[in-house]
């Protein structure tokens, strides 16, 4: 698959480890391209402009900031992509408010990566 046809995925997480494990599983699927790993909501704004992608997989929180009272901060600096929240919170208030909030999706840390890579594609598919 050429690689202007894949979909272009920012990954957010303060987590280290696991933004590297994202990022590996992330660009090893043929019709997923990994443009950028950030830890921080300043990171996410800025890479958004310059990297264009077209799913931010967002952690709930980064650096002690909420992602959420971001959100739309986010959304305006990565304008053609949808948000998916990527948290270990898995309180049903905490889901709804983040799609409320505007996120695409909601996917929980404890699940199978299975399920975040399916997130990804539908996200892109619509973005």
């Amino acid at each position: 698959m050429d690689s202007a046809e894949r979909i272009r995925v920012l990954v957010a997480e303060d987590n280290e480890d696991l933004r590297a494990v994202i990022e590996v599983l992330v660009s090893d699927e043929p019709d997923l391209c990994c443009v950028g790993a950030v830890s921080t909501i300043a990171a996410v704004v800025e890479a958004g402009e310059r990297l264009a992608p077209n799913v931010v997989v967002l952690d709930i929180e980064l650096q002690g900031e909420s992602s959420l009272k971001s959100l739309s901060r986010i959304q305006t600096a990565c304008r053609d992509a949808r948000v998916l929240i990527y948290s270990g919170h898995v309180h049903p208030s905490i889901v709804r408010g983040a799609l409320e909030a505007g996120a695409a999706g909601y996917v929980t840390k404890n699940g199978d990566v299975s399920q975040l890579l399916e997130a990804i594609r539908q996200a892109g598919s619509r973005s």
